[in-house]
């Protein structure tokens, strides 16, 4: 393996910042993958969100995007 520089991953969760970040449930409106990301998730357009488990997704930005 070679290291070729930093990545980036984000953590994007269902939540609302309004009620001090408390775990919130809904439907996914809209859901759009951008090229060039790994995006670990089980979320898909359409589905509900419960508060069991709020975190939607695992996105990891490979160093060449970070250029």
């Amino acid at each position: 393996m070679v290291s070729t520089g930093h990545a980036i991953e984000l953590t994007p969760c269902a939540a609302a910042p309004i009620r001090g970040f408390v775990p919130t449930t809904g439907k996914v409106l809209r859901l759009e993958s951008p090229d060039g990301l790994w995006i670990d998730s089980g979320i898909m357009q359409g589905r509900h969100i419960t508060a069991f488990d709020p975190m939607l997704a695992k996105i990891i930005m490979p160093p060449q995007r970070l250029l």
